[in-house]
């Protein structure tokens, strides 16, 4: 398997585990009144979408250009995760 589909596999089995993360986080959102809580859903629903455009992109990189794409993306996920370990604090 080379390098670019080991990554994909990777990031896409992290993107399942955040969207099961940020469905907990609706959830307990609908459950309680967290109005206050300043989460904002929507910009991590566009930061994931903008990792699979990202990806998509991946997949057209070639050999001397994946790297950059590779950073961007990685940037993008650590963000997402930040977000909902925040999230998760605020609603545990």
């Amino acid at each position: 398997m080379s390098e670019k589909k080991k990554y994909r596999a990777e990031i896409e089995a992290k993107m399942a585990k955040f969207d099961k993360t940020l469905n907990e986080i609706k959830a307990k959102q609908d459950a309680r009144d967290w109005s206050r809580v300043d989460f904002n859903i929507g910009g991590n629903i566009r930061k994931r979408e903008d990792v699979e455009l990202k990806m998509k992109a991946l997949e057209e990189a070639d050999s001397s250009s994946w790297e950059r794409v590779k950073s961007e993306i990685d940037s993008l996920v650590l963000d997402i995760d930040d977000d909902l370990r925040q999230a998760l604090v605020h609603f545990s």
